[in-house]
């Protein structure tokens, strides 16, 4: 479950470029986990 979510954000900071808001990414990824547990959120 959890090396699928990281494969999908993977995928989206590829496709990112990891250029622009780099970091801005990485803090919406780590909300994303943590919402992960607490309720069911598919982006």
């Amino acid at each position: 479950m959890e090396s699928l979510f990281n494969k999908r954000l993977l995928e989206a900071q590829k496709q990112l470029g990891l250029t622009k808001g780099s970091s801005q990414e990485l803090i919406k990824s780590i909300k994303a986990k943590s919402e992960r547990f607490t309720k069911p959120t598919v982006h």
